[in-house]
């Protein structure tokens, strides 16, 4: 997993060997960022990269919270009444994006995983269910 959560880590991060789609879909999404260019990263966003082998359990203590869980009610994924906390999800094809904001101070949290086989099932079965596609 790689959890980018300031300038620091993100720079390191783009120097490194990426996933070409994740690497232009950071870079997109911190261009989008550039207008508050009075903060740092850490202040605005905290990126979630989940990788093959990452477990639920490990994602949940970097994240924080479960997806699995709405923040508001309590209710989980499957029961009959769950909605998904997120601000919004999208599906790019290769990967999957949601968007979290967990306080007011508006810092949001995106989870990042890639469409794959040998990650987490029941986060891909989780998003593949409310994701919209781009």
């Amino acid at each position: 997993m790689l959890s980018l959560y300031d300038t620091v880590s993100m720079d390191f991060a783009l120097s490194c060997p990426l996933d070409p789609f994740l690497k232009q879909l950071l870079l997109k999404r911190l261009d989008m960022l550039s207008e508050y260019s009075d903060f740092d990263l850490s202040e605005l966003a905290h990126f979630v990269i989940v990788e093959p082998g990452d477990t639920m359990t490990t994602i949940e203590v970097e994240l924080g919270f479960s997806p699995f869980v709405n923040f508001v009610d309590g209710a989980k994924y499957g029961d009959a009444d769950f909605t998904p906390s997120w601000e919004w999800m999208i599906a790019h094809g290769p990967w999957f994006e949601s968007v979290f904001t967990r306080s007011d101070a508006g810092v949001g949290i995106t989870l990042l995983v890639p469409n794959r086989a040998n990650v987490e099932p029941s986060l891909i079965a989780l998003f593949n269910a409310y994701s919209t596609f781009t």
